[in-house]
């Protein structure tokens, strides 16, 4: 405590009593402080109450302000280290976890199933081939291929993704249609004649109320006018006088 402070101290507690009052200081669970200045009476003489503590901190010198500032660096990299070193481990249980599963026969089962059922799109889908040494061919059903509505001929390589038909003699860029027959042989007379079976009627299923609704009357139609006879004239001779 310097001789300044004392000075300071000296100055407030005869401020205080100059004033009459008495200051203090209280804080509350929580930390939070306030300054009390209160009016005195006979148990409360003015000035600074005992319980009042003033603390000094003096101006830090510039080694100290320098000395702070290095801390604060160090704290500040140790926090950096400790992340990246948290992430690292994250990373590497993440990691370990997931070829874990990998390596596991289910998960193996999952992805050849996944890999043939998206290799089998593709090739359904986007691209056939009709030479068998192309990784795009599938069989040899017979299938046609059309460009811009124009049946190619001739055609080796029919790609929807790309959007082209590709012959020996050049490649057809447009709209791409791949028309899929069905297997040779596929349709029996025993298939061709259940397709001409009739259909069983469609079950509608109708749920509600039905109201009958009587037919309405048929038009009153007028008699046909009947013509009245026709009376002969009687011809009259003349009388005699």
């Amino acid at each position: 405590m310097t001789a300044k402070f004392e000075a300071f101290k000296a100055a407030l507690e005869a401020l205080c009593v100059e004033h009459g009052v008495c200051m203090d200081a209280s804080s509350d669970y929580d930390g939070i402080g306030a300054l009390w200045i209160r009016e005195v009476y006979e148990d409360l003489p003015a000035g600074l109450d005992a319980f009042l503590e003033l603390n000094y901190e003096p101006a830090p010198t510039p080694e100290q302000i320098e000395a702070r500032k290095a801390e604060e660096q160090a704290q500040r990299e140790r926090m950096a280290a400790y992340k990246a070193r948290s992430m690292a481990q994250h990373i590497e249980y993440d990691e370990a976890r997931l070829a874990a599963v990998m390596a596991s026969g289910d998960y193996m089962k999952l992805q050849s199933a996944i890999d043939a059922h998206a290799q089998e799109q593709r090739k359904q889908q986007m691209r056939v081939s009709t030479d068998p040494t192309d990784p795009a061919y599938i069989d040899a059903r017979p299938r046609k291929a059309w460009c811009n509505d124009v049946l190619i001929e001739g055609w080796t390589v029919a790609d929807e993704f790309r959007r082209c038909v590709i012959t020996p003699e050049k490649v057809h860029n447009g709209a791409v249609l791949i028309e899929r027959l069905p297997e040779l042989g596929a349709i029996t007379a025993e298939s061709a004649a259940e397709v001409k079976e009739p259909a069983a009627p469609i079950d509608t299923g109708f749920i509600g109320m039905f109201e009958h609704v009587p037919d309405a009357p048929a038009p009153a139609v007028a008699p046909a006018p009947v013509a009245a006879p026709v009376v002969p004239a009687v011809k009259h001779g003349k009388r005699r006088r």
